[in-house]
């Protein structure tokens, strides 16, 4: 087990970090494993396993597998006349047989919004797809940069608390901006262990962006009317209004060509997403 022996340096460091950040979900981490009857320690391997995975794929001889598409649509007419974003969840291993739904209901006085999503055994919610009462909602791509800490805030925490609310005074983001400033500010002087791609939606405020997170540096893409997908042109000749936009498992706006070496199938899904016309 590779957080026994060479990660469980980074393991233990990781564990302290997010328990000193985000107290509440922890709680919540462990009630999980002892209502699953498991130890602590699986539940937190579960749930930082984008972290886990980024430090073991730095290794010598070691191999990753994409995760996830996803997909950005405006119709011509711009987002009066409609919006879509499709993603898909493809996490490799038996693992995908087992995910499953979950929703939380804020009552009177909660110190966090109601919110639902897709959940993979083991892990908290806000993860996976996963969406707020506020009208936001939100999925991750995989990023597997060159450079990891071990140590720092690990993704499934830091995206729950944006968009659920995590207690102590941090409320549940309200608007995409909110939300955005939510999962790239750091927090007690800590940035990301890793990094992600995560894909946003703002059903009141009929606005997508992408956020790509890589340690403490962000940068964010909105899906603007009459943006062609390719090289993400405004005013780029398609019908008036229309815009796409689509992300895979490398970076497009943030340290470009220099954060990671894309695997061929995220080169092969981008090179056909930018295929069809604007």
């Amino acid at each position: 087990n590779y957080t026994d022996r060479d990660g469980a340096a980074g393991f233990a460091q990781l564990k302290r970090d997010n328990a000193a950040t985000f107290p509440q979900l922890v709680r919540e981490l462990e009630g999980v494993a002892s209502g699953a009857g498991v130890p602590p320690d699986d539940i937190w391997r579960a749930t930082m396993i984008n972290e886990l995975e980024s430090l073991r794929s730095t290794a010598p001889g070691a191999w990753h597998a994409g995760h996830c598409s996803d997909v950005y649509a405006v119709p011509p007419g711009g987002y009066s006349a409609g919006f879509a974003h499709g993603h898909n969840e493809d996490w490799p291993g038996p693992i995908w047989q087992y995910w499953y739904f979950v929703a939380y209901s804020a009552a009177p006085g909660a110190d966090f919004a109601s919110c639902a999503g897709a959940v993979y055994p083991g892990g908290l919610l806000g993860w996976a797809a996963s969406w707020n009462a506020r009208g936001l909602y939100l999925t991750q791509n995989s990023l597997f940069p060159k450079r990891n800490l071990p140590g720092g805030l690990s993704s499934a925490f830091v995206q729950r608390a944006a968009l659920c609310g995590a207690g102590g005074g941090e409320a549940a983001a309200g608007s995409l901006d909110e939300l955005v400033g939510a999962l790239s500010t750091p927090r007690g002087g800590l940035g990301w262990s890793s990094a992600a791609s995560l894909n946003l939606v703002s059903l009141v405020e009929r606005r997508m962006a992408n956020l790509e997170v890589h340690l403490d540096k962000h940068a964010r893409r909105e899906v603007r009317e009459e943006e062609v997908a390719g090289e993400g042109r405004s005013g780029g000749g398609g019908a008036a209004g229309a815009a796409n936009y689509s992300h895979f498992n490398a970076f497009k706006s943030l340290e470009v060509g220099v954060a990671d070496d894309p695997e061929p199938s995220s080169r092969h899904r981008q090179g056909r997403g930018d295929a069809p016309p604007p």
